[in-house]
Order: C-alpha cells, then structure tokens, then sequence
C-alpha cells in the first residue's frame, strides 16, 4: 500500500525573498516528504503547498513580502493567444528548415514555464529546509505499515476519544532540486500510460538535447515544475513552447495545468495570467476563482481574499478531534496519535501538530504518516 510519510517543520523565521530582494521577509511553513502520494500531492498543491525536489512549503500569506497564489490553467477550455500561435509558428518553421531569426539581445529565462518576454529573468525560487530530516527506510515503513496499524488499533480500543543562476548551481543542488522527487509512482487503468509521478520532459531536435521540462502528472494535472533549456535556442522562445506543449489536451482526466505561484506585485510572473482561462486558489476558503475577477483586488492589496461569497468556509478544515487520528511514525513503530500522546505525555506537541493539520487540511492528515520524535 502506497503511503506518505513526511515531517512538518513549524519555521516562523523569515529569510530573504527571491522576488523582492527584502531579507528575512519571505515567511512559509514546510514539509520534508520522505514519500508522498499522488493523490496527497495533489490535495497539498489545492491548498497552496508546492515541492521543491522533497521538500514541501506553503507561503503564509498573511506576513509574506510577496503573497504566492497557487495557478492553474483549465486546461479543456484553453485557447492559445495570437501570440502563442506565433510561437508555435516559430518553431514549427525551424523544425521544417526555414531560417527563423535571431534576437541577440535576449536573456536566458528559467523557471516553472518561461515568460513570452525573453527579457525576463527566471522566477522561480529553489528552496530548502535549515532543518536535517529524519533518516527513514520508507520501503521498510510501507511493508510493515499495515500490520503495526492494526496491532496498535486494537492496543488504543480502550481509551475514549470522539471520532538557477550556473555560478550558483551545483550538481548536489541540481540533484536535490530538479532529480530528487517524494513522489511515488502509480498506473491506474485509464489513466496516462506514462503513469503518474515526477518526470523529466525531454526536448531533442538533430540528436541534441535542447531543453527539459519537470513536471509532476497528478490525477487532475500536470504541474509545472520547473523548464530549463540550451540558451543557443533561445530564439525559439523555449519556456513559452514547452508550457503549451505540457497543456496539450492528451487525456480528459488531466483537466488542469498546475504553473506554481502567481506574485501579482512582480511583473515577472503576469505571463501566467496569458495562459487562459486561469483562476488562483484563494488562501481562506482555498476555492478556486477566475483570475480576472482577482486583479483588482490584488491591485489594491497583495495579500487578498479572493472568493467573495462571505459565507463560504474551508470545508477541509479538520475539526478539534482531528489530530488524534492522525498516523504517526516514532522510531520505526506506527501509531494514531492519540496513542503517541499519552505514552510521550510531556513531549506531544499538541499546538504545533494542530497547525498542521490545519495547514494540510482534515482529509490529507489521515492518509498521511507524520513523523514524530521518539518517545
């Protein structure tokens, strides 16, 4: 059985921002996945969450310098704009052997999907934890995962309880960042024959690689995660030219492009707003809405709530009981963590697995195995 395993880290300091330059601005609360399911994935990134390579953050919008908006393209009702056509063009005419012009004065741009505006630098954060995960044999906790749940269940019957810049770029990083992935692979009938999981999209043309897309493929999306290519085609507008290639309608089920974060204060990430009809998840109900009903408001204050019905609520937000089911991992032993509580008595951290729960919301906190320190 396919299972999550991660750790919550509660980091409240701030550190400097990739977008604005301010220091110790930039606020978001993080998840070191030792293994994640593509259906938990696909639950976190509803809710704001993003990786980058196993790690895991959500922005905490309220405090942050830069407000991150989680994106989606609706990826049955997109139609490519006069200038996308262009650029299909473009490169269509290159692969025929027609002499496509050079912009000389164009910079290289790397990120989740490259703006139409070559000039534009890259956007996209690598982002990485201060704090040393646990070392966890995840194969070990999934073969054993199932037989320890059900002893343990039945010891708790008992207690009552209410249901890239290149200079700045290593290989170790490009390893943790671009290759590494908590995701774990699955093939569902009906589903992409590729599977869903992480993937690297490659881009040859006359046996040479030319560029390469990261992305996830997750039950209702393909998320961008980041696309990077030879800068000796940067002519072809490559970010552009991939992003509409990883939206290309291929299987109804893959009904969304996920394109990471929108930062409406940074001119840097309006292009995704190109890629039509787009609508940001709005960080108190997490209801997805129109991009173009969210300018405005966005104009006026970075941090916004974005669905305007004033009754609507988080239907996943867990209720105060929640946590005690919450599957926990304590040195190699799996147990609920009403369990965990009263043999670690002082040592529970109740406030901090709370806002865990309420960051990763009711449904995803019981399919996923929290680790906890040893009791």
């Amino acid at each position: 059985m396919l299972r999550s395993i991660v750790e919550y880290y509660a980091e409240h300091e701030g550190y400097k921002c990739g977008y604005c330059g301010s220091q110790n601005t930039n606020f978001s609360h993080g998840l070191w996945a030792h293994s994640l399911t593509v259906a938990d994935y696909q639950d976190l990134i509803d809710r704001g969450w993003r990786r980058s390579g196993k790690y895991c953050y959500k922005p905490t919008m309220e405090v942050t310098c830069c407000p991150m908006y989680t994106i989606r393209c609706r990826v049955l009702e997109f139609k490519a704009s006069k200038s996308q056509k262009k650029i299909l063009k473009r490169f269509n005419k290159h692969l025929s052997g027609e002499d496509v012009a050079k912009s000389g004065d164009r910079k290289m741009s790397t990120s989740s999907s490259a703006s139409e505006d070559m000039g534009e630098q890259g956007v996209e954060q690598f982002v990485v934890s201060t704090i040393e995960p646990q070392d966890i044999d995840v194969s070990n906790v999934l073969n054993t995962e199932e037989t320890q749940m059900e002893s343990l269940d039945r010891a708790s019957e008992g207690i009552d309880e209410d249901m890239f810049q290149p200079d700045k770029c290593s290989e170790p990083k490009f390893q943790d960042f671009l290759v590494a992935s908590p995701l774990l692979e699955e093939y569902i009938a009906g589903g992409p024959p590729s599977g869903y999981g992480s993937f690297h999209q490659q881009y040859w043309l006359s046996g040479r690689l030319i560029a390469v897309g990261v992305i996830d493929i997750l039950p209702k999306c393909v998320s961008s995660v980041y696309f990077f290519y030879d800068p000796q085609y940067m002519h072809l507008t490559l970010g552009t030219y991939g992003a509409l290639r990883q939206l290309h309608k291929q299987y109804p089920s893959l009904q969304y492009y996920y394109m990471g974060y929108y930062i409406h204060s940074c001119c840097k990430m309006r292009y995704k707003g190109n890629f039509a009809p787009s609508d940001l998840v709005c960080p108190e109900t997490y209801k997805w809405v129109p991009i173009k009903d969210c300018i405005h408001k966005l104009e006026t204050n970075p941090y916004s709530r974005l669905d305007d019905n004033i009754d609507s609520i988080d239907e996943n937000y867990p209720k105060e009981n929640d946590i005690n089911y919450i599957p926990c991992w304590v040195k190699g032993t799996i147990m609920p963590y009403k369990l965990y509580k009263r043999k670690s008595g002082k040592k529970s951290n109740d406030d901090e697995v709370v806002q865990y729960s309420q960051l990763v919301g009711a449904k995803t906190i019981k399919n996923m195995i929290l680790v906890r320190p040893k009791v």
